[in-house]
């Protein structure tokens, strides 16, 4: 199955982000990089920074672990997969045997 992008919805929301960046009024936006942790969004709302570390999910690409918890979709290809190398290597070997056995008779 093959994922198609819906490319018309795509642009609307790219213009919809375009239009909200230059109309808003800059003391009511924040344009937030996660990677700059709690200090922005903290003094964008007026608030302390907590003592908690920033929340991410993403340390070190676990997300595909996440994934491979959490997303039933990503469970099975993850098992096709492997189900399809070990189809393949059975296959693989079987050849080999038949051919050494053509052979060597």
């Amino acid at each position: 199955m093959v994922c198609k992008i819906n490319w018309a919805k795509v642009l609307q929301c790219n213009k919809l982000m375009y239009f909200s960046l230059q109309n808003a009024p800059k003391d009511k936006l924040l344009v937030l990089n996660v990677r700059d942790g709690w200090e922005p969004l903290c003094k964008f709302l007026g608030k302390d920074v907590p003592d908690v570390p920033f929340p991410h999910k993403n340390v070190g690409g676990s997300i595909h672990e996440l994934l491979l918890k959490e997303n039933v979709i990503m469970q099975r290809l993850n098992r096709d997969t492997k189900l399809a190398a070990l189809f393949w290597l059975f296959i693989g070997t079987g050849a080999v045997i038949f051919i050494r056995r053509k052979i060597f008779v």
